[in-house]
Order: structure tokens, then sequence, then C-alpha cells
């Protein structure tokens, strides 16, 4: 066992100790100076000449100090040095692309071959099951996952899923409202239930198999291997038929038009009713189907600024959702005319819109109370060959005959279903599935089916799903058993991404065939927490468990421009290709934007729906590879005393933990490197960069020891250097605690926004609130290590912090020298005069380094437009500064309780339940007691707090956040480096110049003070939520659907169309409504 080394792990102190500040000496020394120069009165703002001679200094003066002390052009040495341990190889991004698509299939081919083997087992044991009508479901062997506890003997803890589970059984989840004493319910468990042994099998020819489920379309969701549910919430609502998977695997894409009878017969509880159901039926469509949506009465209408049919991505269906709760009622009904507006749009959506829709099914559900109009002439007209298949759902207490809407529906290959409850809604809007299914069925082909990413309800963290139709192979049969699924994780997929070769700012992305993205950098996983802004803000914006997560497209995550649409359209056609497009990139911290030059590389992944995108930054045309390294060497000096080391947690040995303790992990890689060899279970070419890097570096340490005697005296308060293979030293070693959780360079902001920059980079850390500022921070200045006779290859990243006494010192000593003599103390200004001239220094993303105003001290990582709004708002409109805007689609939001008026009672009476009537048995079965049951309890259950499915996710989990969109304005230096002007603010005017500072991202700004007449509003570049780009005048994106479509067979049956009379309320609804008479009872009791 190796000691644990002494000097490799950091040891802070909890006070800096002789780097303490003190900035109010030098403010008071600047104070005094002044008091004895000539009256300010008389002095005039400095001229375009003087700040430029002080922004020459300046810049000469920083430049010298961090270049001196960084030991930036030494460390190029030191790397030469070693030459001879390394090769500078070419990074050839087609050949990238190529070999890591054929990775990704490969995995990918394996889920997809055990997802076809379990499909096929299901439809034989199916088709050789004999059904049994007195089977009773405990006559079967089954566990149910609901009942699985913790703590349950059958269930052992396995770090592969995260949770204890059971990998000879599978459990099973049955939904609320589903009868378990039905006997279709027990023979679907008992012919499924041999599926574990198919399932067991799978995993051992593929043991990176996760979860693999069937989900029947009787309701049972098997579920392998056997676990513990959790739902979400307090109430499990769960249904498998319901889940976007089960929906896109069960049938094909489809253009929906949703019709709303508003006439006044639905006034009240019934067009609640509607409003409801159609908001549970919207759940049921994906980004593969397009929907729009009308109300009609004696005329019909758009319910939305929608006027033709859109992809039914989550916003979109979020403006129908709110659209829909303002629908009112009034005048007679017309199903012709409403009819007639359908078949309309699907007639003008055809000829004006080729690209886009589903061009599949077509579908109309009408939503109504009743009727007897029969719209032969329309249906004549518009859809003699039934190409157009038409639902009809009968919603509320029986109002009307219902022999229409069932007519309807079967002389047009549809299906007619009742709603007449709330507790009804969930299933009945989903049973047009099975319908869309026959032709499919019929078919017996089948085709994969990929969902959107998602994170996983079970723990698993982001992933997809792939799943398959399982058919009843019976004869004549044209019904789906169900669908068969398996989830892929992110972390599998992105596991053979190529990042040692693309490099710290490279990365690697797949999209599928509607522009979403697969994978990205910059997808932002549902249990991300973001820390980029205030803890106010953080509180708003951390994402919790969202129900659907927003589909985000490739441009929403990148900068727009139309090289990368063409990038796009490309990937979707599945070509392949490169190209070298001038964009822009964010920092990781979201503050800054930087303008580089990105070549992306494309390809198809032939096995999938999905492309491959790869995209290297310039400076990434070659790369080190080392060859050797002397492990003893290494080992030694990462057990260095010289210096503060860290090692970034990445994963260089399979069994070591990346979330150890700094110390412990260093201890865990020394114990690895014991040997002269390097361990079989370990990433050679990692562990040998990471050497290498150890090794040189500690040359530049003993460089930095050299020139410590110096640091005090020249406001240096630390050296670092961060590298390409995980090493960071800090010197002196006391001032390493802001590096322990910087451990991981490539994640860091300076590093990354070094090696895009060809200049040092200065940082403050982040102030969104200056009563939390910390009184020791210090000033960063970073860069990169460029080797320009070695590839452009940048191995590290060099940096030191300043005593912010430094700046502001070194800014108020020039500004008192002149072109013309020593001192302008009697010509203009200095910036010593801080009552009568600002004088500051902006980083490149407008945020304050340093200033001269006391008042303003405590504003230093503040974004200037907060401070000086004013200002800053002349910066910009002169381009001094230039902005993007940057919209987050992935953000989530507080959710926001709609302000609808409560709909109307339906019947003109309801009557008041007393003690007397709630203890008469008799009274329940009476009219009276249905309609207090109908209009009371479902009022109070569904209403009083908003309506059900807003507060319930998918699972019954209460959502606190919604997917929401926000905007964020980023700010860069913009064209002009040098300028002075003076701005007129009505009764005063301000003259302002401004300096960009060479070799830095500085910008020295001089001003004169605020006057009370300009308009000093804030200018905020925090994100803050909006309600744009309007969802109603976004153009459509290029996309593809599936290849393959099943709208209609010539052996349908479409006999089988709904059923024949109006059917009770469901047991779920019923028992519902009765516990809370129960304990409205019970409450009578207690009163």
């Amino acid at each position: 066992m190796l000691m644990r080394p002494r000097g490799g792990a950091c040891t802070c102190p909890s006070q800096r100790g002789s780097a303490q500040f003190n900035m109010a000496a030098t403010r008071l020394a600047a104070a005094v100076l002044l008091a004895s120069l000539t009256s300010s009165s008389a002095l005039q703002h400095p001229s375009l000449t003087i700040v430029n001679e002080w922004g020459d200094r300046l810049e000469e003066e920083l430049y010298n100090i961090v270049r001196k002390y960084s030991g930036v052009e030494e460390l190029k040495n030191f790397y030469r040095d070693h030459s001879v341990n390394l090769n500078v190889v070419d990074v050839d991004g087609q050949v990238l692309v190529q070999q890591t698509a054929k990775e990704i299939d490969g995995l990918l081919s394996k889920k997809m071959k055990a997802l076809e083997t379990v499909v096929k087992a299901a439809e034989d044991l199916a088709l050789n099951y004999t059904y049994d009508p007195n089977l009773a479901i405990e006559d079967v062997h089954w566990y149910d996952a609901k009942n699985l506890a913790d703590g349950d003997p059958i269930l052992t803890y396995d770090p592969q899923f995260r949770k204890p589970i059971n990998r000879t059984y599978s459990a099973i989840h049955l939904p609320t409202d589903i009868w378990k004493g039905d006997p279709k319910i027990a023979n679907e468990l008992k012919w499924s239930d041999k599926l574990d042994e198919v399932f067991y099998a799978n995993t051992v020819e593929d043991p990176g198999l996760l979860w693999q489920y069937f989900g029947s379309s009787k309701g049972p969701f098997r579920n392998y291997p056997a676990f513990q549910w959790e739902s979400p919430g307090t109430v499990d609502l769960f249904d498998v038929r319901r889940r976007p998977w089960y929906i896109q695997g069960a049938s094909s894409a489809k253009d929906m038009m949703i019709l709303i009878d508003n006439s006044g017969s639905v006034h009240g509880l019934t067009l609640t009713l509607i409003k409801r159901s159609v908001q549970e039926l919207l759940k049921t469509l994906g980004e593969n189907d397009f929907v729009n949506m009308a109300w009609f009465n004696t005329e019909a209408h758009y319910v939305s600024c929608f006027d033709t049919f859109v992809q039914a991505n989550v916003r979109n269906k979020k403006v129908l959702e709110v659209a829909v709760l303002e629908i009112g009622d009034g005048n007679m009904s017309d199903f012709g005319k409403g009819l007639e507006f359908a078949f309309r749009a699907f007639d003008d959506f055809n000829a004006t819109h080729t690209s886009q829709g589903a061009r599949c099914n077509k579908i109309i559900m009408l939503f109504t109370d009743g009727g007897t109009e029969r719209p032969v002439e329309v249906f004549e007209k518009y859809n003699k060959d039934r190409e157009i298949r038409i639902f009809t759902y009968a919603v509320g207490p029986p109002a009307y005959s219902t022999s229409a809407l069932k007519w309807m529906a079967c002389e047009n290959k549809g299906y007619y279903v009742d709603i007449p409850a709330v507790g009804a809604i969930r299933q009945k809007t989903q049973d047009y599935v099975a319908v869309l299914s026959r032709p499919m069925v019929l078919s017996e082909e089948k085709q994969f089916m990929w969902t959107n990413i998602y994170l996983d309800a079970m723990g698993m963290g982001m992933m997809t799903t792939i799943t398959l139709p399982v058919y009843n192979k019976s004869e004549g049969s044209q019904e789906i058993l169900g669908v068969m699924g398996t989830d892929i994780t992110l972390a599998q997929i992105t596991k053979f991404n190529p990042n040692r070769e693309v490099g710290p700012t490279g990365y690697t992305f797949a999209i599928n065939p509607n522009g979403y993205i697969l994978f990205h950098p910059s997808l932002k996983s549902q249990e991300q927490t973001y820390t980029s802004f205030s803890e106010k803000a953080l509180l708003e914006y951390r994402l919790g468990y969202l129900s659907e997560p927003p589909n985000v497209d490739f441009l929403e995550v990148e900068p727009d421009n139309p090289s990368k649409e063409d990038v796009r359209k490309k990937m979707i056609d599945r070509d392949s290709g490169a190209v070298t497009i001038e964009t822009f990139v964010r920092s990781q911290d979201e503050r800054y934007v930087d303008l580089v030059n990105r070549t992306y590389i494309y390809g198809p992944m032939n096995s999938t729906i999905f492309s491959l995108g790869l995209v290297l930054p310039e400076y990434r045309q070659k790369r080190i590879e080392v060859e050797n390294i002397d492990i003893p060497t290494g080992r030694d000096y990462l057990q260095t005393q010289r210096s503060a080391l860290f090692i970034a947690p990445w994963q260089f040995c399979d069994d070591v933990l990346t979330n150890a303790s700094h110390a412990d992990f260093l201890q865990d890689i020394l114990e690895k490197l014991s040997g002269f060899d390097f361990p079989t279970e370990c990433n050679e070419p990692k562990l040998k960069h990471l050497l290498l890097d150890t090794v040189v570096t500690e040359s530049l340490a003993e460089f930095w020891n050299n020139k410590a005697v110096d640091f005090k005296s020249d406001g240096i308060v630390a050296t670092f250097v961060s590298t390409e293979g995980g090493i960071t030293r800090v010197f002196p070693e006391s001032e390493c605690q802001d590096f322990e959780d910087r451990r991981d360079t490539w994640q860091q902001t300076f590093f990354r926004r070094s090696l895009d920059n060809d200049y040092f980079i200065y940082s403050v850390p982040y102030n969104s609130y200056h009563q939390n500022w910390p009184v020791n921070y210090t000033i960063m200045a970073t860069s990169s290590v460029t080797l320009n006779d070695m590839g452009g290859i940048k191995p590290a990243v060099v940096g030191v912090k300043l005593d912010p006494e430094i700046i502001l010192g070194t800014m108020l000593h020039i500004t008192d020298q002149c072109p013309g003599g020593p001192s302008c103390s009697d010509v203009s200004r200095s910036c010593r005069d801080s009552e009568n001239l600002l004088c500051v220094l902006l980083d490149d993303g407008g945020f304050i380094v340093t200033t001269n105003q006391d008042e303003q001290v405590g504003d230093v990582g503040r974004f200037f437009g907060e401070v000086d709004g004013h200002l800053m708002r002349e910066l910009y409109n002169r381009s001094v500064y230039r902005r993007e805007e940057a919209y987050d689609f992935q953000a989530s939001c507080k959710k926001e309780q709609p302000k609808v008026a409560s709909a109307g009672s339906r019947v003109s009476f309801v009557p008041r339940l007393n003690l007397a009537d709630a203890l008469n048995l008799q009274w329940w079965t009476t009219n009276a007691a249905w309609a207090y049951l109908q209009q009371n309890v479902y009022g109070i259950l569904f209403s009083t707090s908003s309506t059900m499915a807003e507060e319930l996710g998918e699972e019954g989990s209460i959502d606190e956040n919604v997917s929401c969109v926000r905007l964020q304005h980023e700010y860069y230096l913009g064209p002009e480096v040098q300028l002075y002007w003076s701005a007129d603010c009505g009764n005063c005017s301000r003259t302002m110049t401004a300096r960009q500072l060479r070799y830095s991202n500085l910008l020295l700004v001089v001003a004169d003070p605020l006057c009370n007449s300009c308009n000093n509003t804030p200018v905020i570049q925090e994100p803050q939520k909006t309600n744009n780009p309007d969802q109603c005048t976004v153009t459509p994106r290029y996309r593809r659907g599936p290849e393959k479509c099943y709208d209609h067979h010539k052996d349908e049956d479409a006999s089988h169309c709904g059923a024949a009379a109006l059917a009770a309320p469901s047991l779920f609804a019923t028992s519902i409504q009765l516990s809370f008479l129960l304990f409205i009872m019970k409450l009578f009791g207690a009163t």
C-alpha cells in the first residue's frame, strides 16, 4: 500500500493571509492626492488622445505582468523539451464520424436484435395460448410492482440499475382503473409470464441491456427485471397505453383535426369535460404527428392562432391546450358545418404544405354532447373513399341521442366513444390507437420506432426508447397485443464519443429525422441544476421532473445561421459531408460568446434513423499522442510538494470511482501506477497523457518557485496551469482553495475560452447580489499555450490570480500621466477624481473587472448594465458592444395557475346535500344524487385546484415546473476599438470614451458621472422568461417523417366501431366520487 501523498493533496487555509486586500487604502491615498490637486471644476474630460495613451500604457503594464509570471513562454519550451515522448498526429473528422457511427450502430443493433427476439417469442406465446374464461388472477404467478417494498427478499441491489431488482422475474404494473378480477387480465398475465425466460436470455446475450418491457393493449405493463414501483406523486395514474413510446409504436403517424361542439347545449359541465378530454387527447400525440383544433356551432373557427396543421411538439400543443380553455358556448350545433371545415382544412394543407404533415393517417376527432344530424352530403363530397377516419365522442351526461355519432364513426372507418364522467377521460381518449393499429397488424410488417430523449423516471438518467409492435397472429385478427420496448441511456451511447480526439471544445451530436437532438453537449438533463446566475433565478431555473420534456431542435442549442440550417437538412436526408462555419459559441457559464470557426462533419448511422455530427475547433487539426513515458517518474511528480496538484475526475480506470474526494482519487490513481506497466483495466492513452502533463508542469512549478520572491510586489496572488491531459497545478499551495471544484479542466469556462482566443482572458467571479460579494476576491488572467511549430496544438492553459489593487492602482497611476508631460492634473480630469470622472474596466461580456467608484466596489463582477444602464446602452448603440440573442428552449419555470372562469352549471337546479339526505341510502339512487355527484364532486375534486392534467404529471406526479422559454442577451466586443462621443440627456450631456486593450478581453471606459436626466433604466443580461418567439409565427423547419406508413388495408374490418349504448361511469371515477362522499358524510357527522 502506497503512503498517501503529502504535497499532492491540497490543504487550503480558510484565509488568504498575505494576499488580503486593502482596497480602501488605495482609494484613501487617491483621495488625499486628489485634495492637493487643482480644483476639478476647471478641468476637461480627457480627450481621445489622452485616453488612448492611457490604454496603451495600461495594456502594456498588464500584459508584461501576466506574461512574466504565468510562464506561458516557458511552458512552450518545456513541452518542446519532451517532444521525444510524444507524436503530433492529424485529426481526421470524417474518419472519426465513420468510426463513431459504426460503434454506436453496433450498440444499437444489439438492442434491436434483442427486441426482435422477444417480440417473436411474445407473438408465438399468444398464438399458442388457450384462453381460459374461468381463470382468476389468484391462480396466476406474478409480482405486483406496486406491492414490492424496500427490503423485499426477492429484490437485491444491482449497481447497473442503481436499485434493488430481481433478474429472474419481471414485475407487473396494473393501471388503477383496471379491475383485477377481469379474466382478460388474468389470461394476459398468464400467457406473457413466459417472457421472463426470453428477457433473461437476452441479458445473457447482451449484459448491457437495461429495462425490457411489454406494454399490453389491455393495460398490464410487464417490466424486466422486477423492481419496486415508485409513483412520483401520491396518485398513481400511470397507464402504459398513454406513454408516448407505446402510442408511437402502436400506430403510424397521423394528421389530426379536433372538432369541438360549443353550441349552447354543451354549456357548463359538459363543455368542461370536453376541454379536459381534448387536453388529454393532445397528450397522446408525438413529434411525428400533426394537429389542429377548431370549434363549431352554426359556424366554425380555429381555436388558436394556428390556421393549419402544426407539428405536435411540446410548444405547439401548449398553445392549443391554453386556447381550448378560452372556448365559450352558444348557438345551435351544425355537424355539417364543422365537418366541412375540417375536410377543407385537410385539402388546403395537402395543397400548400407539401413538405409538412404526417402524410399518413388522417383523422377527425369530434367532441359533442350528442345530436341527430347525419351530414351525408358532406361525407359524399369530401370523404367518399373514406380516406379520413372519423372518431366521435359523446361527452357528459346523456342529453341527446348518440346514434348519429355512432353512424358517423362507423361510416368513416372510425370509432364511437362515450365519456360520461371525468374518470373515463384518460382511458377513453386513447381508444383510437387500437383502431389506427389495424392496418399495421394486417400488413404483418414492423418498423423500429425511437422516442424523443427523456429523463428516466426509474433513475437511469437521460435515455431514449426503441420499440416494436406485438401482433395477434391468429388467423383473421387485426388486433395489436401491445408494444415491446427497451431503453438505451445517453451514457451508453456517448461512451463511444471520440472526446480525446476532438478535444475540450470539440464535440459530437446526433439528431433524428425531425431535427431533434438525441445527444448534444448543450442538451440539459432534466435532473440538472444550473448555477450560472443568482440564487433567486436559480430557484426558478431549476429543472425538476417534467412529465413531457421539450422537443429540442438542433438549431435551438446552436446559434442559428444559414450554413447550420443546411447541415441540419443534409443530416436529416442522411447525407455525408463537411463544412467550416463562422459561428458563436457560448461559454460554460452562459455569460459569454466568442465568434470562432468550427468544422462540422456529419454522416448517417446506418442501422437507425439518426445521423451523427462532429464539430472540430479551428485549432484542432492536430493533437498530442503520447508515445512513451516513465511511470515511476510520473508517479513521483504526482506526489509533488512544490505546488498543489489536482487530477481531473475522469474515468482513467474502470474500477476507480470518479466521484471520490480529490485525495482519495489521487491515491487510487497512484495505486494503479505502482508498477512499471499500465494496468489492463485502465485507459493507457489517458494515463500516458496525464503523466506527461505531470512531468512537464513540474518544470513550470519550479519556474514559479523562482519567481515567488517578486509575487507580492507585483500583486501576484497565485499562478496555475490546467492541461488537456487533466492536470491542474496551483502555486503557492496555500492558494488552491478555488480549484477544489475546478478539477475537471475541460469543463471550466476560463479553460475553454482561452483555447478559443489568442490573448489573455481576464475574469472575476460572477456577482449578482453585491451584499454576498467576497471581500478577498481575485482577478484571474488566463491564456492558452500554443505551439505553432508543432501544428498549432494547445496542450494547456496558464493563468495568474491578481490582487485587485494591482489593477486599480495601475489604472489610477497611469491616468495621472499625459502624452505631453508627467501629469494631467492641470489639463484634464484623472481617474483619481472619482467624483467627477468614472473609470471602469469591463470584460468582453460587459462585466465589471475594476472601477474607481467607491460606491461600486461591491458591484465588481456584476453586469455593467445593471449598474449604469445609460452608459451600457450607449456602448451598445455605438457598436462598442454587440450582443447575441440566446433563447433557452429547455428552461423550466414555476407553474402559473390558469385564470379561467369556471363553467356554469349545466342543469338549472342542483340540490343541496343535507345530513338527512346523506344518511338516506335511497336518496343516493335518485337523479338528484346523480346531479350532485356530477356537479359538486367533480367541481370540488378537479376544478378548485386548476385542472387535473395540469396538476398531475403522466404518472401522477405533482408538476411544480413546466417547460418554458427564456431569453438572454450575451454581449461581446464590437468593431469600435476606440470611440469618443457625447450623449444628450436633455438638461445635461454626458461625454464618454471607450478603448479596447490589446492582448486582453478588457475595455477601458472613461465617462462623465451620470446626470439625473439620463435614462438609467437597467440593462438586464440574466435570462428572462419570454413568450417569444411567437409560436404562431414560427416557420416550420425541414423534417422527414417515418419511412413507412400503415393507414389503410384492404382486409380491414371496420365494423368494430364502438359501443352500442352509453356505458356507465368507470369504476375509477365512481370510486373517487364515492370516497369523497364518505369524507363529506364523516365531516357532517363530526359537526
